[in-house]
């Protein structure tokens, strides 16, 4: 054999096997069944924990606003007799994740133990999958490149940048969409490998349900091609014609996706919540790369809420060269045909690039996420690790070692960053645990001079206030504002906390600058013309009340309000026109009733308000006051039998009621039923 033939059979994928054989030094580590057990073991432990999770950040608007659709189809293709605004297609088409929360919720109700559980099975399963396909890809190489699977798969397995896309509940986007992606790319080896035509079906099917699961899966349209030059021999000239059809498949599957995506009509599972993060693309999509990138090499510190992009100029130089390392190493893997570093950046680059508008499109509430690298991160490890092995295995040849050496350093290595890794994956896992130790982790380490910057602050001091801990939510928004003083909602909170605290002079002013910063601010206006009330500055109540209807006439809270500033300042009539207005913008409003029924008390108009009263307890036949009001009446207008049946009502739902308990008593008197009149009293 030739120079030239032995240096081809000592280069494998750019990997040396220039090696002592392996048989004297066969792990345990690189027998597959062993290895799966293994990387499924330590995938279990490192994040069972997130079973004992509730809700994360927003994940209660996910499950508490699940309906079924009145048909499946529904969920892919919009329904031909709804309305025109509702066909338009939204952000994201993901109909296969809404079938996944529709089955979680069928088996499981509202038992967020179940949701939880689908991701970890789901986690636990790319894992072996991952493993498998790793192993494929090194199948004709030795020791320690045999040690790659389980290096790669465990790495996955805990790596900490994994924890949003696993912990969290709507993370199951990236997790789902990755177990089709790797399906897809093992059946479609697997074709490569045997001709196998149903492979090749299945495959393109996978990728189909990847498409409908989360947009990254765009990416393997190159992919498959890429495996194809790096793995496989040229195809003969002949052959090209059915290459190119091959080809053109995944394409027009691409093609049905965007035509499903333009003629649906779903929504987001969860509530929008965009919070304005459109900017200059070139500065975000360095920003956002170099991100990624760390998060992969270097998932530190941990931001569950990446409220902004690096903006410095190292940071800017980091990104770029890191760009240029990435992009100039697939080149020169492709050119070299060194098959695995070639394929590992590959993967990365074509599973992260869907994640980069994000950046500076204005279709999420955050421009980046740690959860995005979850699928990229799997070529990246490969990479990487090929790196460390072919590093030692340089080490070997330089300073002598032997190969038991080069295992027990690999191995050493792997048992030191799998312990460390996991550890902190398993604490982080902890902070999806509520939304409160999510906002808690988010406000520890979020900067930044814009709105984003302050949300995760602004909504824990939210997540404070609702607890009654009061002091700590005035903490929080003073501390938003101190990221971004004209942030509106931030002083209408920090309003509603003076106002919890009595200190109306205070929260009057807090509310003052969220509608001098937004002038719309409906709910600032509100609150605004409540405390004013409150204070008895009755002309600047209406005139807060007036300016609500301006903005929304139809706002029935508003008129109700409105009426009731009327009635304290004794303008009866105006006020029963407010009420009446309300109504006809929400006739269902047991409240405005009642109220109503009240005024025309006032004005002594007994039949109307007889029958304001019943059509408030029809509505709602719980109000303790209505029926008790109700009686009062009937017991004055001599209809004494039905005033009883109203007292009754009354001290059925609160017992303590004293008024009522005189009332009945009075009732029973007039009737002189003397012995329960003497109970009633």
């Amino acid at each position: 054999m030739g120079k030239a033939s032995r240096k081809k059979e000592q280069q494998i994928n750019g990997i040396s096997s220039a090696l002592i054989p392996a048989s004297t030094y066969q792990s345990f580590l690189v027998r597959p069944l062993l290895a799966l057990l293994i990387v499924l073991l330590l995938s279990f432990i490192v994040n069972f924990n997130v079973l004992n999770n509730g809700f994360g950040w927003d994940d209660d608007i996910i499950i508490n606003n699940l309906r079924p659709p009145d048909h499946w189809w529904n969920l892919f293709l919009q329904n031909p007799t709804a309305e025109p605004a509702a066909r338009e297609a939204p952000p994201y088409y993901r109909p296969i994740v809404s079938v996944s929360y529709l089955l979680d919720s069928m088996i499981w109700g509202r038992n967020l133990f179940g949701f939880h559980l689908s991701v970890l099975l789901a986690h636990l399963l790319n894992t072996a999958l991952v493993l498998l396909l790793t192993q494929t890809l090194v199948r004709d190489q030795k020791p320690p490149y045999t040690f790659l699977p389980i290096l790669v798969a465990s790495l996955f397995a805990v790596h900490p940048a994994h924890a949003e896309a696993v912990a969290w509940i709507a993370g199951r986007n990236d997790v789902f969409c990755t177990t089709f992606v790797l399906f897809s790319i093992l059946l479609y080896i697997r074709f490569r490998r045997t001709g196998k035509e149903w492979a090749f079906g299945l495959s393109m099917l996978f990728f189909f349900f990847a498409l409908l699961t989360k947009e990254m899966a765009v990416g393997l349209v190159l992919l498959y091609p890429v495996y194809d030059y790096l793995f496989e021999p040229p195809t003969p000239s002949h052959a090209r014609p059915t290459i190119r059809i091959r080809f053109l498949i995944p394409l027009a599957i691409l093609g049905l996706y965007f035509w499903m995506r333009a003629h649906s009509n779903i929504t987001q599972p969860l509530g929008s919540s965009v919070s304005g993060n459109a900017s200059s693309p070139l500065p975000a999509v360095l920003g956002a790369a170099g991100l990624y990138l760390k998060l992969m090499i270097f998932p530190f510190p941990h931001n569950p809420f990446i409220a902004t992009l690096p903006k410095s100029l190292f940071a800017f130089i980091l990104s770029g060269l890191g760009l240029i390392f990435l992009v100039g190493g697939i080149v020169w893997s492709i050119l070299r045909r060194h098959g695995l570093i070639g394929w590992g950046l590959a993967w990365t680059v074509a599973l992260l690039a869907p994640a980069i508008p994000l950046a500076f499109l204005n279709v999420a509430a955050t421009p980046s996420a740690e959860r995005y690298v979850y699928a990229p991160s799997i070529g990246f490890l490969m990479a990487i690790g090929v790196l460390i092995l072919n590093g030692l295995d340089r080490l070997r040849v330089r300073i002598g070692w032997t190969t038991r050496n080069v295992w027990v350093s690999a191995g050493f290595l792997w048992a030191v960053l799998v312990i460390a890794l996991g550890w902190i994956t398993w604490n982080r896992n902890a902070v999806w645990q509520n939304p409160l130790t999510f906002w808690e982790a988010a406000a520890a380490v979020s900067t930044g001079d814009d709105p984003p910057g302050a949300i995760a602050h602004n909504n824990l001091g939210h997540l404070y206030r609702r607890q009654k801990r009061l002091d700590k939510a005035m903490q929080e928004f003073q501390a938003a504002l101190k990221l971004q003083p004209d942030y509106a909602m931030v002083h209408y909170n920090l309003g509603l906390v003076y106002k919890d605290l009595q200190r109306l002079e205070n929260a009057v002013e807090a509310f003052q600058i969220a509608i001098n910063l937004e002038p719309n601010y409906l709910a600032a206006h509100r609150d605004l013309a409540e405390t004013y009330k409150d204070l008895g500055r009755l002309d600047e109540a209406f005139r807060e009340y007036q300016m609500i209807l301006q903005l929304k006439p139809d706002s029935a809270e508003a008129h109700v309000n409105l009426g009731m500033a009327y009635r304290k300042q004794g303008r009866l009539e105006d006020a029963v026109q407010e009420y009446l207005t309300a109504l006809k913008f929400k006739p269902d409003s047991a409240g405005a009733h009642t109220n109503l029924g009240v005024i025309y008390e006032d004005l002594r108009q007994m039949e109307k308000a007889v029958q304001e009263y019943q059509m408030a307890l029809k509505l709602q036949p719980d109000l303790v006051e209505t029926h008790y009001n109700l009686g009062a009446i009937y017991k004055d207008h001599g209809r004494l039998e039905e005033a009883i049946r109203e007292f009754q009502a009354a001290l059925k739902l609160r017992p303590a009621l004293v008024e009522a308990h005189y009332s009945l008593g009075d009732a029973y008197r007039r009737k002189g039923q003397m012995n329960e009149a003497i109970a009633a009293f």
